[in-house]
Protein backbone atom coordinates (compact mmCIF):
# COMPACT_ATOMS: atom_id res chain seq x y z
CA UNK A 1 0.00 0.00 0.00
CA UNK A 2 1.11 3.29 -1.14
CA UNK A 3 2.35 6.24 2.12
CA UNK A 4 2.40 9.73 0.95
CA UNK A 5 6.29 10.60 0.14
CA UNK A 6 7.88 13.87 0.66
CA UNK A 7 8.74 15.68 -2.31
CA UNK A 8 12.29 15.71 -3.57
CA UNK A 9 14.48 18.03 -3.80
CA UNK A 10 14.88 18.01 -7.74
CA UNK A 11 17.65 18.69 -9.93
CA UNK A 12 19.39 16.50 -12.47
CA UNK A 13 22.88 16.29 -11.10
CA UNK A 14 21.61 12.03 -11.29
CA UNK A 15 21.00 12.32 -15.20
CA UNK A 16 22.75 11.35 -17.69
CA UNK A 17 22.27 12.08 -21.60
CA UNK A 18 23.23 9.58 -24.25
CA UNK A 19 23.03 11.33 -28.23
CA UNK A 20 24.68 9.90 -31.69
CA UNK A 21 27.20 11.14 -32.97
CA UNK A 22 26.05 10.28 -36.57
CA UNK A 23 22.74 12.52 -35.95
CA UNK A 24 22.97 16.15 -35.93
CA UNK A 25 19.95 16.18 -33.98
CA UNK A 26 20.71 13.73 -31.71
CA UNK A 27 23.25 16.07 -30.65
CA UNK A 28 21.31 19.23 -30.78
CA UNK A 29 18.25 17.74 -28.76
CA UNK A 30 20.68 16.63 -26.02
CA UNK A 31 23.04 19.71 -25.69
CA UNK A 32 19.89 21.78 -25.28
CA UNK A 33 18.10 19.56 -22.40
CA UNK A 34 21.69 19.59 -20.73
CA UNK A 35 21.65 23.49 -20.63
CA UNK A 36 18.18 23.50 -19.87
CA UNK A 37 18.41 21.35 -16.88
CA UNK A 38 21.55 22.73 -15.88
CA UNK A 39 23.07 19.06 -16.04
CA UNK A 40 27.11 18.58 -15.60
CA UNK A 41 29.27 18.18 -19.12
CA UNK A 42 30.54 14.49 -17.41
CA UNK A 43 27.19 13.17 -18.04
CA UNK A 44 26.52 13.80 -21.70
CA UNK A 45 27.42 10.50 -23.09
CA UNK A 46 28.12 10.32 -27.02
CA UNK A 47 27.55 6.95 -28.96
CA UNK A 48 28.60 6.15 -32.72
CA UNK A 49 25.43 3.96 -33.75
CA UNK A 50 23.12 3.75 -37.33
CA UNK A 51 20.62 6.70 -37.44
CA UNK A 52 17.68 4.37 -38.00
CA UNK A 53 14.62 2.90 -35.47
CA UNK A 54 16.28 -0.37 -35.58
CA UNK A 55 19.51 -2.33 -35.25
CA UNK A 56 20.60 -5.41 -35.45
CA UNK A 57 21.80 -7.28 -31.67
CA UNK A 58 25.20 -8.20 -33.06
CA UNK A 59 25.56 -4.36 -33.82
CA UNK A 60 24.87 -3.27 -29.86
CA UNK A 61 27.84 -4.44 -28.17
CA UNK A 62 30.45 -1.71 -29.16
CA UNK A 63 27.67 0.74 -28.52
CA UNK A 64 27.09 -1.02 -24.86
CA UNK A 65 30.53 -0.80 -24.24
CA UNK A 66 30.99 3.07 -25.13
CA UNK A 67 28.41 3.73 -22.81
CA UNK A 68 29.49 1.38 -19.94
CA UNK A 69 33.05 2.84 -20.59
CA UNK A 70 32.11 6.61 -20.21
CA UNK A 71 29.71 5.95 -17.12
CA UNK A 72 32.93 4.23 -15.35
CA UNK A 73 35.56 6.52 -16.66
CA UNK A 74 33.65 8.97 -14.66
CA UNK A 75 32.53 7.95 -11.35
CA UNK A 76 29.24 7.62 -12.44
CA UNK A 77 27.61 4.02 -12.17
CA UNK A 78 25.69 3.98 -8.95
CA UNK A 79 25.07 8.26 -9.08
CA UNK A 80 23.36 8.26 -12.03
CA UNK A 81 19.76 7.32 -11.63
CA UNK A 82 18.32 8.02 -15.03
CA UNK A 83 19.65 7.63 -18.41
CA UNK A 84 17.79 9.87 -21.41
CA UNK A 85 18.15 8.79 -24.62
CA UNK A 86 17.48 11.07 -27.68
CA UNK A 87 15.61 11.10 -31.21
CA UNK A 88 18.50 9.51 -33.71
CA UNK A 89 19.20 7.21 -30.91
CA UNK A 90 18.41 3.47 -32.28
CA UNK A 91 15.02 2.17 -30.73
CA UNK A 92 14.45 -1.37 -31.07
CA UNK A 93 17.15 -4.11 -30.92
CA UNK A 94 16.63 -7.06 -33.10
CA UNK A 95 18.37 -10.24 -33.91
CA UNK A 96 16.27 -11.09 -36.67
CA UNK A 97 13.05 -12.14 -35.52
CA UNK A 98 11.32 -8.79 -34.59
CA UNK A 99 8.81 -9.71 -37.61
CA UNK A 100 7.96 -13.24 -36.60
CA UNK A 101 6.20 -14.89 -34.19
CA UNK A 102 9.20 -15.71 -32.28
CA UNK A 103 10.35 -12.37 -31.62
CA UNK A 104 9.00 -12.81 -27.89
CA UNK A 105 12.86 -14.61 -27.62
CA UNK A 106 14.53 -11.94 -28.67
CA UNK A 107 13.41 -8.71 -30.01
CA UNK A 108 13.33 -5.55 -27.72
CA UNK A 109 14.04 -1.84 -26.87
CA UNK A 110 17.27 0.13 -27.46
CA UNK A 111 16.65 2.06 -23.31
CA UNK A 112 14.95 -1.62 -21.64
CA UNK A 113 18.25 -2.73 -22.30
CA UNK A 114 20.65 0.22 -21.07
CA UNK A 115 18.41 0.34 -18.31
CA UNK A 116 20.01 -3.12 -16.99
CA UNK A 117 24.12 -2.14 -17.90
CA UNK A 118 26.72 -2.21 -15.02
CA UNK A 119 24.26 -3.38 -12.10
CA UNK A 120 23.11 -6.99 -11.12
CA UNK A 121 21.00 -7.72 -14.37
CA UNK A 122 24.08 -6.53 -16.50
CA UNK A 123 24.49 -10.54 -17.59
CA UNK A 124 20.77 -10.90 -19.09
CA UNK A 125 21.02 -7.87 -21.52
CA UNK A 126 20.06 -9.14 -24.99
CA UNK A 127 19.40 -12.90 -23.34
CA UNK A 128 16.60 -14.74 -24.52
CA UNK A 129 13.35 -13.66 -22.91
CA UNK A 130 13.03 -10.76 -20.46
CA UNK A 131 14.12 -9.87 -17.20
CA UNK A 132 11.09 -8.80 -14.48
CA UNK A 133 11.41 -5.15 -13.60
CA UNK A 134 12.88 -4.66 -10.04
CA UNK A 135 10.86 -1.30 -9.66
CA UNK A 136 7.34 -2.48 -10.64
CA UNK A 137 4.87 -1.28 -8.93
CA UNK A 138 7.22 0.27 -6.01
CA UNK A 139 6.47 1.64 -2.59
CA UNK A 140 8.72 5.00 -2.79
CA UNK A 141 10.94 6.60 -4.70
CA UNK A 142 13.46 5.46 -6.94
CA UNK A 143 17.41 4.87 -6.84
CA UNK A 144 20.05 3.42 -8.83
CA UNK A 145 21.51 2.35 -5.40
CA UNK A 146 18.11 0.12 -3.76
CA UNK A 147 17.17 -1.65 -7.50
CA UNK A 148 20.55 -2.18 -9.53
CA UNK A 149 18.68 -0.77 -12.64
CA UNK A 150 18.51 3.03 -14.47
CA UNK A 151 15.49 4.82 -15.60
CA UNK A 152 15.78 5.33 -19.36
CA UNK A 153 13.47 7.65 -21.12
CA UNK A 154 13.51 9.47 -24.25
CA UNK A 155 13.20 12.46 -25.64
CA UNK A 156 11.80 11.80 -29.08
CA UNK A 157 9.13 13.26 -31.12
CA UNK A 158 8.18 14.37 -35.12
CA UNK A 159 11.25 16.67 -35.80
CA UNK A 160 13.43 18.01 -33.71
CA UNK A 161 11.73 21.02 -33.28
CA UNK A 162 9.13 19.15 -31.63
CA UNK A 163 11.37 17.24 -28.90
CA UNK A 164 12.81 21.05 -28.24
CA UNK A 165 9.03 22.05 -27.82
CA UNK A 166 8.83 18.92 -25.36
CA UNK A 167 11.44 20.18 -22.91
CA UNK A 168 10.36 23.51 -23.17
CA UNK A 169 7.03 22.28 -21.62
CA UNK A 170 8.52 19.51 -19.16
CA UNK A 171 10.27 19.47 -16.22
CA UNK A 172 9.07 19.21 -12.08
CA UNK A 173 6.05 20.70 -10.07
CA UNK A 174 3.97 21.98 -13.56
CA UNK A 175 0.96 23.01 -11.95
CA UNK A 176 -2.40 22.34 -13.11
CA UNK A 177 -5.55 23.34 -12.08
CA UNK A 178 -8.13 19.89 -11.98
CA UNK A 179 -11.17 21.22 -12.90
CA UNK A 180 -11.76 20.71 -16.23
CA UNK A 181 -9.00 18.42 -17.06
CA UNK A 182 -9.81 14.49 -18.58
CA UNK A 183 -8.45 11.29 -17.77
CA UNK A 184 -9.75 9.81 -21.23
CA UNK A 185 -10.33 6.00 -22.29
CA UNK A 186 -11.16 5.48 -26.04
CA UNK A 187 -10.99 1.95 -26.48
CA UNK A 188 -12.46 1.88 -29.84
CA UNK A 189 -12.21 -1.60 -30.45
CA UNK A 190 -13.05 -3.04 -33.63
CA UNK A 191 -13.76 -6.78 -32.81
CA UNK A 192 -17.58 -6.93 -32.76
CA UNK A 193 -17.23 -10.26 -30.69
CA UNK A 194 -18.97 -9.46 -27.40
CA UNK A 195 -16.71 -11.57 -24.98
CA UNK A 196 -13.83 -9.32 -26.79
CA UNK A 197 -15.39 -6.84 -25.94
CA UNK A 198 -16.40 -7.27 -22.77
CA UNK A 199 -12.96 -8.05 -21.89
CA UNK A 200 -11.43 -4.79 -23.00
CA UNK A 201 -14.19 -2.82 -21.43
CA UNK A 202 -13.72 -4.60 -18.14
CA UNK A 203 -9.77 -4.04 -18.43
CA UNK A 204 -9.83 -0.17 -19.45
CA UNK A 205 -12.29 0.59 -16.27
CA UNK A 206 -9.90 -1.28 -13.98
CA UNK A 207 -7.49 0.81 -15.08
CA UNK A 208 -9.34 3.98 -14.90
CA UNK A 209 -9.82 2.74 -11.49
CA UNK A 210 -6.39 4.38 -10.26
CA UNK A 211 -7.66 8.30 -11.37
CA UNK A 212 -7.56 10.03 -8.42
CA UNK A 213 -9.91 12.15 -6.40
CA UNK A 214 -8.98 15.64 -6.42
CA UNK A 215 -7.19 14.81 -9.93
CA UNK A 216 -8.88 14.78 -14.05
CA UNK A 217 -12.34 14.07 -14.62
CA UNK A 218 -12.75 10.27 -15.92
CA UNK A 219 -14.31 9.79 -19.39
CA UNK A 220 -14.36 6.10 -21.10
CA UNK A 221 -15.47 5.39 -24.27
CA UNK A 222 -16.11 1.60 -24.94
CA UNK A 223 -17.30 2.18 -28.85
CA UNK A 224 -15.58 1.54 -32.09
CA UNK A 225 -15.82 5.15 -32.88
CA UNK A 226 -12.42 7.57 -31.84
CA UNK A 227 -12.79 10.01 -29.35
CA UNK A 228 -11.81 13.61 -30.93
CA UNK A 229 -11.61 17.22 -29.97
CA UNK A 230 -11.41 17.00 -26.63
CA UNK A 231 -9.66 19.92 -24.49
CA UNK A 232 -7.73 19.55 -21.45
CA UNK A 233 -6.73 16.07 -21.61
CA UNK A 234 -4.30 15.46 -19.01
CA UNK A 235 -4.03 11.42 -19.63
CA UNK A 236 -5.14 9.52 -22.31
CA UNK A 237 -5.33 5.69 -22.63
CA UNK A 238 -6.02 3.90 -25.90
CA UNK A 239 -5.95 0.42 -27.65
CA UNK A 240 -6.53 2.44 -31.17
CA UNK A 241 -7.50 -0.85 -32.61
CA UNK A 242 -9.05 1.07 -36.12
CA UNK A 243 -8.47 -0.31 -39.52
CA UNK A 244 -8.36 3.28 -40.55
CA UNK A 245 -5.98 5.87 -40.59
CA UNK A 246 -6.71 8.34 -37.55
CA UNK A 247 -5.15 10.92 -35.44
CA UNK A 248 -7.65 12.52 -32.86
CA UNK A 249 -7.62 16.27 -32.75
CA UNK A 250 -6.71 16.85 -28.70
CA UNK A 251 -5.45 20.34 -26.64
CA UNK A 252 -3.59 18.32 -23.91
CA UNK A 253 -3.43 19.92 -20.73
CA UNK A 254 0.30 20.59 -18.98
CA UNK A 255 2.09 17.72 -18.70
CA UNK A 256 -0.32 15.25 -20.27
CA UNK A 257 0.52 11.29 -20.14
CA UNK A 258 -0.44 9.20 -23.41
CA UNK A 259 -0.40 5.37 -23.22
CA UNK A 260 -0.81 3.54 -26.26
CA UNK A 261 -1.51 -0.24 -26.23
CA UNK A 262 -1.08 -0.87 -29.67
CA UNK A 263 1.93 -2.29 -31.20
CA UNK A 264 4.67 -0.24 -33.06
CA UNK A 265 3.28 3.19 -31.31
CA UNK A 266 7.43 3.66 -29.82
CA UNK A 267 8.97 2.70 -33.12
CA UNK A 268 9.27 5.39 -35.90
CA UNK A 269 9.35 8.66 -34.80
CA UNK A 270 10.37 10.15 -38.37
CA UNK A 271 7.46 8.95 -40.16
CA UNK A 272 4.96 10.80 -38.22
CA UNK A 273 1.23 10.37 -39.14
CA UNK A 274 -1.63 8.65 -38.51
CA UNK A 275 -1.35 4.67 -39.82
CA UNK A 276 -3.75 1.75 -40.29
CA UNK A 277 -4.33 0.07 -36.79
CA UNK A 278 -2.68 1.98 -34.31
CA UNK A 279 -1.18 6.07 -33.27
CA UNK A 280 2.32 6.66 -32.69
CA UNK A 281 4.08 8.24 -29.67
CA UNK A 282 5.47 10.42 -32.11
CA UNK A 283 1.73 11.83 -33.02
CA UNK A 284 0.92 12.09 -29.00
CA UNK A 285 3.87 14.03 -28.65
CA UNK A 286 4.13 16.34 -31.80
CA UNK A 287 0.35 17.37 -30.74
CA UNK A 288 1.34 18.41 -26.86
CA UNK A 289 1.43 15.41 -25.06
CA UNK A 290 4.45 15.76 -22.11
CA UNK A 291 5.18 11.96 -21.53
CA UNK A 292 4.19 9.22 -23.25
CA UNK A 293 4.56 5.05 -22.79
CA UNK A 294 4.08 2.32 -25.73
CA UNK A 295 6.24 -0.76 -27.58
CA UNK A 296 8.25 -1.42 -30.10
CA UNK A 297 6.71 -4.20 -31.42
CA UNK A 298 4.08 -7.18 -30.51
CA UNK A 299 2.86 -7.45 -27.12
CA UNK A 300 0.13 -9.21 -24.95
CA UNK A 301 -3.04 -7.53 -23.44
CA UNK A 302 -2.06 -8.34 -19.27
CA UNK A 303 0.96 -6.18 -19.53
CA UNK A 304 -0.98 -3.00 -20.37
CA UNK A 305 -3.52 -3.70 -17.15
CA UNK A 306 -0.15 -2.15 -15.39
CA UNK A 307 -1.14 1.01 -16.97
CA UNK A 308 -3.09 1.15 -13.54
CA UNK A 309 -0.12 1.85 -11.73
CA UNK A 310 1.40 4.49 -14.34
CA UNK A 311 -1.83 6.59 -13.56
CA UNK A 312 -1.67 5.61 -9.56
CA UNK A 313 1.53 7.21 -9.52
CA UNK A 314 1.53 10.26 -11.71
CA UNK A 315 -1.91 11.69 -11.11
CA UNK A 316 -1.98 11.29 -7.60
CA UNK A 317 0.01 14.09 -6.32
CA UNK A 318 0.08 13.51 -3.01
CA UNK A 319 3.20 11.11 -3.63
CA UNK A 320 5.15 13.23 -5.96
CA UNK A 321 6.63 10.64 -8.40
CA UNK A 322 8.07 12.02 -11.06
CA UNK A 323 7.33 10.33 -15.09
CA UNK A 324 9.90 8.03 -14.83
CA UNK A 325 9.30 6.29 -11.52
CA UNK A 326 5.30 6.65 -12.94
CA UNK A 327 5.52 5.01 -16.28
CA UNK A 328 8.49 2.27 -15.03
CA UNK A 329 6.19 1.74 -11.99
CA UNK A 330 3.78 0.32 -14.55
CA UNK A 331 6.37 -1.28 -17.14
CA UNK A 332 6.87 -5.03 -15.44
CA UNK A 333 9.61 -6.41 -18.01
CA UNK A 334 13.03 -5.41 -18.67
CA UNK A 335 14.78 -6.09 -21.66
CA UNK A 336 11.51 -6.46 -23.49
CA UNK A 337 9.55 -4.26 -25.83
CA UNK A 338 8.85 -1.25 -24.04
CA UNK A 339 9.22 2.68 -24.82
CA UNK A 340 8.97 6.08 -22.32
CA UNK A 341 9.08 8.93 -23.41
CA UNK A 342 9.82 12.55 -21.45
CA UNK A 343 11.57 14.37 -19.37
CA UNK A 344 12.04 11.78 -16.48
CA UNK A 345 11.79 14.01 -13.56
CA UNK A 346 8.73 15.93 -15.10
CA UNK A 347 5.82 15.90 -12.28
CA UNK A 348 2.29 17.43 -11.90
CA UNK A 349 0.54 19.46 -9.41
CA UNK A 350 -3.19 19.76 -9.11
CA UNK A 351 -3.81 23.02 -7.89
CA UNK A 352 -6.63 24.92 -6.88
CA UNK A 353 -5.06 28.58 -7.00
CA UNK A 354 -4.46 29.03 -10.49
CA UNK A 355 -6.78 29.59 -13.11
CA UNK A 356 -9.30 27.65 -14.51
CA UNK A 357 -8.38 26.16 -18.00
CA UNK A 358 -11.22 27.67 -20.91
CA UNK A 359 -13.33 24.69 -22.66
CA UNK A 360 -12.45 24.47 -26.30
CA UNK A 361 -15.30 23.30 -27.60
CA UNK A 362 -15.40 19.55 -25.40
CA UNK A 363 -17.04 16.78 -26.36
CA UNK A 364 -17.29 14.54 -23.34
CA UNK A 365 -19.96 14.29 -21.04
CA UNK A 366 -19.92 16.85 -17.82
CA UNK A 367 -21.56 15.84 -15.32
CA UNK A 368 -22.37 17.89 -11.72
CA UNK A 369 -22.77 17.16 -8.57
CA UNK A 370 -19.97 14.61 -8.43
CA UNK A 371 -19.45 13.35 -5.33
CA UNK A 372 -23.53 13.20 -5.58
CA UNK A 373 -25.45 12.53 -2.61
CA UNK A 374 -28.29 10.97 -4.77
CA UNK A 375 -29.59 12.96 -7.45
CA UNK A 376 -27.22 14.30 -10.07
CA UNK A 377 -27.61 15.50 -13.46
CA UNK A 378 -25.68 14.67 -16.83
CA UNK A 379 -24.58 16.74 -20.78
CA UNK A 380 -23.77 16.20 -23.42
CA UNK A 381 -22.52 19.63 -24.97
CA UNK A 382 -23.77 19.84 -28.83
CA UNK A 383 -25.73 16.62 -28.37
CA UNK A 384 -29.09 15.25 -27.35
CA UNK A 385 -29.02 12.80 -24.72
CA UNK A 386 -31.35 9.78 -25.25
CA UNK A 387 -30.71 7.66 -22.20
CA UNK A 388 -28.26 6.95 -19.20
CA UNK A 389 -27.23 4.14 -17.70
CA UNK A 390 -25.42 3.51 -14.05
CA UNK A 391 -22.92 0.76 -13.80
CA UNK A 392 -21.63 -0.74 -10.65
CA UNK A 393 -18.08 -1.75 -9.91
CA UNK A 394 -18.72 -5.71 -10.72
CA UNK A 395 -20.19 -4.39 -14.21
CA UNK A 396 -23.97 -4.56 -13.73
CA UNK A 397 -26.35 -2.33 -14.36
CA UNK A 398 -28.15 -0.71 -11.88
CA UNK A 399 -32.20 0.53 -12.32
CA UNK A 400 -32.25 4.52 -11.67
CA UNK A 401 -35.27 6.70 -12.60
CA UNK A 402 -33.84 9.39 -15.37
CA UNK A 403 -35.57 12.57 -16.48
CA UNK A 404 -34.49 13.96 -20.03
CA UNK A 405 -34.43 17.28 -21.39
CA UNK A 406 -33.11 19.10 -24.24
CA UNK A 407 -30.61 20.17 -22.35
CA UNK A 408 -29.24 17.86 -19.56
CA UNK A 409 -30.55 14.14 -18.04
CA UNK A 410 -31.34 14.07 -14.32
CA UNK A 411 -30.93 10.89 -12.65
CA UNK A 412 -32.15 9.97 -9.26
CA UNK A 413 -29.62 7.49 -7.76
CA UNK A 414 -30.89 7.66 -4.07
CA UNK A 415 -31.68 4.08 -4.05
CA UNK A 416 -28.40 2.92 -4.79
CA UNK A 417 -25.50 1.87 -2.20
CA UNK A 418 -22.39 4.40 -1.62
CA UNK A 419 -19.87 3.47 -4.27
CA UNK A 420 -18.21 4.18 -7.20
CA UNK A 421 -20.09 4.11 -10.20
CA UNK A 422 -20.09 4.18 -14.14
CA UNK A 423 -22.66 6.54 -16.00
CA UNK A 424 -23.39 5.50 -19.51
CA UNK A 425 -24.36 8.16 -21.89
CA UNK A 426 -25.87 7.01 -25.32
CA UNK A 427 -26.96 10.03 -27.55
CA UNK A 428 -29.55 10.15 -30.12
CA UNK A 429 -26.74 9.83 -32.93
CA UNK A 430 -25.71 6.34 -31.42
CA UNK A 431 -22.46 7.59 -29.45
CA UNK A 432 -22.29 5.87 -26.18
CA UNK A 433 -20.00 7.19 -23.41
CA UNK A 434 -19.10 6.94 -19.60
CA UNK A 435 -17.77 8.95 -16.72
CA UNK A 436 -17.20 8.01 -13.40
CA UNK A 437 -19.01 9.32 -10.41
CA UNK A 438 -19.01 8.68 -6.63
CA UNK A 439 -22.14 7.97 -4.77
CA UNK A 440 -22.04 9.37 -1.14
CA UNK A 441 -24.15 10.58 1.92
Amino acid sequence: MLCPCVAQNVNYDDVAVIVNANSPGSVQIGNYFMAARNIPANRLITINAPVTSTIFTSEFPPIREAIEDHLIANELVDSINYIVTTLGVPVRLDNGTCDSLLQISRCSSFDTEVALLLGPYADQVLEQGSVFNPFFEPPGHFSRTEYGIYLVTRLAGPTVQDVLDLIDRSGPSIHVHPSGAMAVADMNNTDTNPGVQNFWNQFIYDVMEAVPDPGPQVVIDTTTVLLDKIANVSAYVSLTATSEPFLPNFQWSPGALAVEWMSFSGLDYDEPGPDVGYNRLSNWIGSGATIAVGAVNYTYASQWYFTRTMLDHYLDTNYHFNAAESMYGGIQRLSWIYQAVGDPKTSIVWDLSIGVPEDQGTTVPVLWPNPCKGIFRVALPRERIAQVSLIDVAGRRVTVHTRVSPAFAEVDASGCPNGLYLVEVLTNSGNRQCIRILLER
